[in-house]
Order: C-alpha cells, then structure tokens, then sequence
C-alpha cells in the first residue's frame, strides 16, 4: 500500500489520513497522517496542496495513484530524491488519467526527461496536467534500478480554474451553526451520530462508477475521517431516482428513521431535491414538511441544490425556505455556473444531462467538506429555533407527517373506529408488480408491497377509507406498451386521470395529489382502470397520508 500524508490543510481530530492512493509498492510502514499546519481561515478538504508519498525503487515503470487528487487540473511540482548506484541514468517523469473531453479515454501527458548522475542528489519536475483530467497518476520509468525517496507532489490551480474558489462559491450559508456544531462535538466526543441523505438519483449515485464514489458516501466518509473519534459516524442513502420531495416525505419514516436504532431522525439530515421538484405536486409543502419533520426530531438539516447541465435547478424556490429555518445551504449551481459555457467542463462534470460523474460527485463532496469545515471555525451560537412546533410555518405544516400506505403497511394495521386506514380492497390491483426497480446502494426493491392490475383481473376499483385531510397516490411509469390508465375518485367523484405509460418510462415513481384539505375527515378513494384501459397493466407503488 503507498501511503502519503497530506501536509497543506488541518489535521482531522482523530489522526486520520485524508488520503491513501493505492499504490504498486510493497511497504511495511505504518500508515502516513496529515500534518497540522495552520492556514488562514477555513478551507475545504482537500483542493490543492502538497501530498507526500514513500520512498520506491524505480526499474522500469513505476506509478505513484493521485486519484482525485489532482483537481480539475493542475499545475505539479515533483520533487525527490534519487540514490543512483550505477552509471548516468535517464529517468522520465509524465502523468496519466483518463479525460472526461475524450469519453474517458486513457490519456498520457507530455513527459519529462533528467539525467540521474551516479550518488545522490535532489530532482524536480514541473508537470502542467491538463484540465478535465480524471483519475490521474503520476508515472516514473527508467532503464536501471535508482531508489527514489522523499516524494512530493504540490498541486496548484490553472488560471481562470482555480476549483478551491468553486468549492467555496457553492456555500450560501452556514445557518445557525450551533446545530452542526453540535453533531460535530458529538461525533469528536465519541458518540454515535447518523448521516442521512435523502434525495433523488444524484443522491442514490446514479453516474458515479462505483456508486461508493457518489457524493453521499465520498462526504460520509470525509465527515468520519476527520471528526469521528472512533469512526462511529452511521451513514444512510435514502436517495432515490426520480424522487420529489413530496415521495421524499412519504418514504422517509421508511428509508430514514426505521433505519435509526433510536427511531428519532438522523444527527444531519441532507435534503437534495433542487432538480427533482419541478413538478411537484405539493408545491413546496412537503419539501417544508420534512425540514419541519427533522428538526422537531432534532436534526441539522442541510439543503443541497443540484444543477442538471442545462443550469437549472429550483434554488431561488427553496433558499427562502433555509433562510426562514436557518439552515446551511449548498448551491452546486453557484460553484459551477461560471464553467458551464466551456463543453470541456460539463464532460468533465457530468455524466449526462442530468448526473454527475465521478468528478462531479468528488466536487459535491468537497462542497459538504467546506461547509463543515465552515462551521467548525465558526464561533458557537445560540439556536433561534430550539422547537420549531413553536414556530409558524414559512407556507404551511400540512405535509409534515405524511405516512406511507403499501400491502404490508395494511397488513399491520388494526381495525378499529381509532385507526386512520378504515378498509382496503385489493378489488382488480390483487397481483404484485416486481418491477418495480432496485435501489443501487442496498439491491432492494423500491417498492415490494404494490398493488398491481392486470389485463385478467377483475374490474373491481382499489378502494382505500381513510381519516386523513392530506392523499397521495404513487404509480409506476411504464414504456411497455400494455400499460394502461386509471381513474382516480375521491368520494365519489373523479378528480384524475393518470397514464401509467410512457415512452420515456423506466419504472420510475409518479405521484399525484389527490386531497390536500385542512380539515381532517373520512374520505372514500377509489383508483380504477379508465374506460377503455380495462385489459391493460397498472401498478399504484404505494400512498401517502397524513
């Protein structure tokens, strides 16, 4: 394993190493830590700096892994010593990634040539990595066995692509700092804490490769490393392709807080739905009722806002919300907008129109990075909100306990004039659908208890009786042709049709507001094929009520 230490930003609380490439070496030394060396003010972790690597003995080639190291291209300077026993020696120096511009082509930079004279003696090379780089190495060779020791590699910004300015423009606000400050003491004291993140496909990975390289996890991981005492950080992706806020409250309880041993809302809370909330159905009032939801159970929440490459994202809607709450705020927008003319960079940032990639994502993560960071240096404060029931809603409170009804969820629930699911008949929706699509982080179904129709079952309508002033209705989006529409009725009258097709469809989740009234009351709903659909499919994933 080669180890390096990481010499230009602060040392993480627990003596951890920022970085560990893999590198060909054998070595039987104990792993490297960063070096405490104070810089002024706050700074993410890490940009550019100076990164040192164990010694190697070079006969032929040998590659020292930067990873991601080396950011958006860079200026490097290569410095070691080299012990040459032998004859003159001719040594090259060069780099070698792969370039987002190119698809992801391997790529291999101009290298440079010294003359290593015989005894020992102190070498530098300058190396100008292009930008868009991914993945970089940097690449020794030679014809005769040298001993190199005493690597350092120092990166520095191009002009104009300084990537450590578009981290810090990402940050909109730390918010009231004494709820991270907090989690962060906990986290230093050796106590358990959870990270949650909820969001859609940028936060389930979707064009990180592997999904460990997703911004999700990659933050985790720098919050534990640098933090968690005992690396006792618990870390949940409760992101979901295709996700609003509105789905994104109705599955929390299940993809967050029973995945809590306490059964209270994560330490940090992470909110990633700039982009997927175009259309939501709820207007904002779900995205508020999950701020509202983590909080009263203790929670920092964060609110990240995503860009897709065409630079839209739904900040301007939902910064007013984290200023109302005082939240810290992360714009990825903000940090990137200034780039997204050059095509060079939106391969190097994306994926595809919608998903980072591995760059992207190692960018997120870095915004997070600094946020904490921030936060850190930041003086304590007394929060305004210490109960936000207490607090009157920025729009309202009617989302904020939304519950999630499936098959199994019907099962469990008692029969009583007390319980809010009065009935439920299964009536023609009687089969499972099991395409429902897999979550890439954990390889489960996203939704196993559904109800499904076929074009054999009967025409009897899914009909739900239930105490709620809020409804919801979740079906799938499908691109085979058999797939149908379906009426939706609430007490009697028909108030959508939905189409469960569509050409671009993937499985994916829609959702639609079916009640969204004050007062709390009995309602009858009733969901059944529409005229004309009666031999075709359709699939309701599940349903949300509060």
């Amino acid at each position: 394993m080669q180890n390096l230490i990481y010499l230009q930003y602060r040392t993480p609380v627990n003596n951890q190493p920022l970085a560990t490439p893999a590198g060909t070496a054998n070595s039987t030394n104990p792993p490297a830590v960063a070096t405490d060396t104070p810089v002024p003010g706050p700074t993410m972790e890490p940009a550019y700096g100076t990164y040192e690597f164990d010694g190697f003995t070079l006969n032929g080639d040998y590659s020292l892994p930067m990873d991601n190291l080396i950011k958006y291209g860079a200026k490097c300077d290569v410095t070691f010593k080299a012990e040459n026993t032998g004859s003159d020696t001719d040594i090259t120096v060069k780099y070698s990634g792969t370039k987002a511009s190119e698809k992801g082509a391997a790529f291999t930079g101009e290298g440079k040539s010294i003359t290593i004279l015989s005894g020992s003696s102190e070498q530098k090379v300058t190396l100008n990595v292009d930008k868009y780089m991914a993945e970089c190495s940097i690449d020794f060779s030679a014809s005769s066995e040298i001993k190199i020791t005493d690597v350092k590699v120092e990166t520095q910004p191009f002009d104009g692509a300084d990537y450590a300015k578009m981290i810090d423009d990402t940050f909109i606000s730390a918010g009231n700092t004494d709820r991270l400050k907090k989690v962060i003491d906990k986290a230093r004291s050796g106590q358990d804490v959870t990270l949650a993140y909820l969001g859609g496909s940028i936060t389930e990975g979707v064009g990180a490769g592997p999904n460990m390289k997703c911004y999700a996890e990659k933050s985790w991981k720098k919050f534990t490393n640098k933090y968690s005492l005992f690396h006792n950080a618990e870390f949940i992706n409760a992101g979901m392709s295709g996700t609003p806020s509105s789905l994104g409250a109705i599955r929390y309880h299940r993809d967050v807080e029973s995945k809590i041993k306490t059964g209270k809302g994560p330490d940090i809370l992470f909110l990633e739905f700039a982009v997927n909330d175009r259309e939501e159905c709820t207007k904002g009032g779900a995205y508020e009722g999950l701020i509202r939801r983590a909080m009263k159970s203790g929670s920092a929440v964060v609110l990240i806002f995503s860009v897709f490459r065409d630079n839209f994202n739904m900040q301007d809607t939902y910064i007013p919300y984290g200023k109302y709450y005082g939240l810290p705020m992360i714009s990825i927008k903000n940090g990137v907008k200034s780039q997204f003319s050059n095509p060079d960079f939106s391969d190097w940032f994306f994926h595809d129109y919608w998903h980072p990639t591995n760059q992207g994502h190692a960018f997120m993560a870095d915004c997070i990075a600094n946020l904490f960071e921030k936060v850190d240096c930041q003086m304590p404060q007394k929060d305004k909100i210490e109960d936000v029931s207490k607090v009157k809603p920025y729009k309202t409170d009617g989302f904020e306990t939304l519950k999630m009804l499936t098959t199994h969820s019907v099962k469990k629930n008692k029969k009583g004039k007390k319980q809010e699911i009065k009935k439920v008949s299964a009536g023609g929706f009687k089969t499972k659908d099991e395409r429902t699509g897999i979550f890439r982080f954990n390889g489960k179904d996203k939704f196993p208890y559904n109800w499904k129709h076929k074009k054999k079952n009967s025409k009897k309508p899914l009909k739900i009786k239930v105490s709620c002033n809020k409804f919801l209705v979740v079906y799938k989006l499908s691109k085979n042709s058999h797939t149908g529409k379906a009426d939706i009725f609430v007490d009697g009258k028909k108030i959508k049709t939905v189409n469960g097709y569509d050409k671009d469809g993937w499985n994916n989740a829609r959702i639609v507001l079916a009640i969204n009234e004050e007062a709390k009351k009995v309602h009858t709903i009733e969901i059944r094929m529409a005229k004309g659909n009666r031999k075709k499919d359709f699939t309701v994933l599940a349903m949300g009520y509060h």
